[in-house]
């Protein structure tokens, strides 16, 4: 008996690295993996009266007819007093334009604005977004895109609802209705995950980034910053690089009530991925830690804390056995409380939660974005507006 209770140095050394790489794991799962939940049951617990200011809804459609078609009904239906929704065209599609004008005739509360095909050597969509905030009437704007549809008839109530003297800018939450299939089951996957990471760090005061797709601010705070000046030389940023650099600890909201998200769906391959490498191009300029803290405990989760459990695993069978049902108890562990956390966070925002495809995942899409971290190394003079110098 006494052989099985006697480990070598080394044995040692690699347990002992094993469960304290574990803890560290665990404690920012059972931190970061869990705010949002908390948030949520403290927001809950406040009977804050919604005010009702007037909001222009700014969508941003990029020749999407069909999603126009499909989403600017229940847009045009919103259980609100006061609002108007402007459609930001990204180019003079035809087709966009004449449906747009066509519903015009009908619905008093709908404008949309047009940038030529042909404008080149800038940001077709901040230019877009630039034309459609100085067009808005109101102070408080909405933003979202045509392949959106809100999650409610009151969407537009509780993005904005709970605007005060100090809040100038507010973070919500577009879902991804997941359908059929591997590809459709990532971009899920990769939206939970992005959503809880950002509302984490939002909810400690430490915003980085926000949503395009359902994300408001003042009017005046959109000036304040001169716009998008500070990223005019990237075609993306309109809304991570914006959010990034407007908010502060005093100025910032998260709303996470089912009512106030967005929803989108069948995200094509060649878009996810244009989005992906977008993000990559603005990521570098983000101010602040948070991205880089939430990258570091990936690592370690990910690829450190398995790579020493299995190490630590593969020496026990040839020393002390004990060690190595230790490493294998820790992985299992680990992959269960990852599980269980990311499926009650997929029920919070209202996801499927596909738990199961977490065994592939937890590992594939890191892989997945180290292969788009490469391609898009060779393709970072895309992520400019014009070449600055040969460097790009």
């Amino acid at each position: 008996m006494e052989q099985f209770l006697i480990f070598s140095p080394i044995e040692i050394i690699l347990a002992g690295a094993t469960t304290f790489l574990f803890l560290l794991v665990l404690l920012y799962l059972l931190i970061v993996f869990t705010r949002p939940r908390r948030f949520l049951k403290k927001q809950n617990g406040t009977d804050e009266e919604k005010k009702q200011l007037p909001v222009s809804v700014i969508i941003y459609a990029c020749g999407q007819t069909e999603s126009l078609r499909d989403n600017l009904p229940a847009f045009l239906s919103q259980d609100y007093p006061d609002y108007e929704v402007i459609v930001a065209n990204d180019g003079s599609d035809s087709d966009s334009d004449e449906l747009l004008r066509t519903i015009e005739q009908s619905e008093s509360r709908l404008y949309h604005t047009n940038i030529p095909d042909e404008t080149r050597y800038l940001s077709r969509k901040k230019l877009a977004l630039t034309l459609a905030v100085k067009a808005a009437k109101h102070e408080i704007l909405l933003f979202t895109e045509a392949d959106c549809a809100p999650a409610s008839e009151h969407w537009i109530s509780e993005m904005c609802g709970d605007y005060d003297d100090k809040t100038s800018l507010v973070l919500g939450f577009s879902r991804y209705s997941s359908g059929k299939g591997f590809f459709n089951k990532l971009v899920a996957y990769d939206n939970l995950l992005n959503a809880v990471r950002q509302f984490a760090s939002a909810i400690k005061h430490k915003t980085y980034a926000g949503n395009g797709r359902n994300l408001s601010y003042r009017k005046s705070l959109f000036f304040k910053h001169k716009g998008y000046y500070q990223s005019l030389n990237l075609h993306a940023g309109a809304d991570d690089l914006f959010v990034n650099e407007a908010s502060t600890r005093e100025n910032t909201r998260i709303m996470l009530h089912a009512d106030s998200f967005t929803e989108y769906h069948d995200m094509e391959a060649v878009t996810f991925k244009d989005i992906k490498i977008g993000r990559m191009a603005t990521e570098k300029y983000y101010r602040g830690v948070s991205l880089t803290f939430h990258r570091f405990f990936t690592f370690l989760g990910v690829l450190l804390f398995p790579a020493v459990a299995v190490l630590t695993l593969v020496i026990g069978l040839f020393g002390n056995w004990m060690i190595s049902i230790w490493a294998g108890l820790l992985l299992v562990i680990r992959f269960v409380v990852k599980a269980i956390l990311l499926h009650r966070n997929a029920r919070l925002f209202g996801q499927k939660p596909h738990t199961f495809w977490l065994i592939i995942f937890d590992w594939y899409h890191p892989l997945y974005d180290f292969y788009l971290h490469l391609y898009h190394q060779s393709k970072k003079k895309n992520d400019y507006t014009f070449i600055i110098n040969d460097k790009y």
